[in-house]
């Protein structure tokens, strides 16, 4: 089975202002439009048979409505597999992971920098035990169009360490921009909860780079991702697959990668 693990998509009334937001933010303009109809096509010409769907709230306040809409998604097409989200201001994120766990979605997508919060601050450690065993975590990982550096790969590894059931998908392959320190903090291994994307990754890096980080991280436990709609899926693998001078075999591995990990957490799948 093929897997993009971290794409973003939209109802087409909403798509094109938070694209508008997307570009603005990251100072890199989207190439695809964001409407989640467009994210379908573009997954299924790519021959991917599923897509993570990730969705965040920048508030707490809008953590119900964006919840809603993730689970709204496994009704519009068997392809989407919809990440929820939580945000630490909530008194009651305990009642927003039942919610999710009844609706069927295992995935948890958190964004430090978006959503105003440091990943390693001990005030997080309640909600990452609240979700231990029973989701997997996505987090984004390095520098931030807002300017904040609120997660760095340093921080990710003690996370890691300090919740040992916890499964985590560090984005943009552990420290997007910061990939440097990805290469020092993971040089000599890394915790066997703790997976990596590759999403916005082979845009910004050389061979040489992209080259040492496929060398360091786990191969078994790296996936693909697209980050559309900031690229689109097609094009993503083959410049992926190209920047990195990787076989065929090596992205079948890529992208299948991901499958152990989301049957445990999507009943969906099992």
């Amino acid at each position: 089975m093929r897997i993009d693990m971290h794409a973003h998509a939209w109802l087409s009334h909403s798509a094109g202002r938070a694209v508008q937001a997307l570009s603005r933010g990251f100072g890199l303009q989207c190439e695809a439009s964001g409407i989640l109809e467009d994210l379908v096509r573009e997954e299924r010409r790519a021959s991917m048979d599923r897509v993570c769907v990730l969705c965040c709230a920048a508030r707490g306040q809008y953590v119900h409505a964006v919840n809603r809409f993730a689970a709204s998604l496994f009704a519009k097409d068997k392809l989407l597999l919809p990440f929820g989200t939580v945000h630490p201001e909530m008194s009651a994120w305990e009642e927003e992971l039942e919610y999710l766990a009844c609706a069927g979605i295992g995935g948890i997508k958190l964004h430090p920098g978006y959503q105003g919060f440091v990943l390693d601050d001990r005030s997080m450690y309640p909600l990452y035990e609240a979700m231990s065993g029973r989701f997997c975590l996505l987090v984004h990982v390095g520098g931030s169009g807002q300017g904040l550096q609120a997660s760095t790969p340093l921080q990710l590894k003690k996370i890691a360490q300090d919740f040992p059931a916890l499964h985590i998908i560090g984005a943009h392959m552990g420290g997007w921009g910061m990939w440097q320190e990805v290469e020092e903090v993971f040089a000599h291994g890394c915790s066997m909860n703790l997976w990596f994307d590759t999403s916005n990754t082979s845009f910004h890096t050389d061979k040489a780079c992209l080259g040492r980080l496929l060398r360091i991280l786990p191969a078994d436990r790296l996936v693909f991702g697209s980050d559309w709609p900031f690229f689109r899926v097609g094009g993503e693998l083959e410049r992926l697959q190209a920047v990195a001078g990787l076989t065929e075999t090596q992205m079948d591995a890529l992208t299948g990668n991901g499958l152990g990990l989301l049957e445990q957490y999507y009943p969906c799948l099992a």
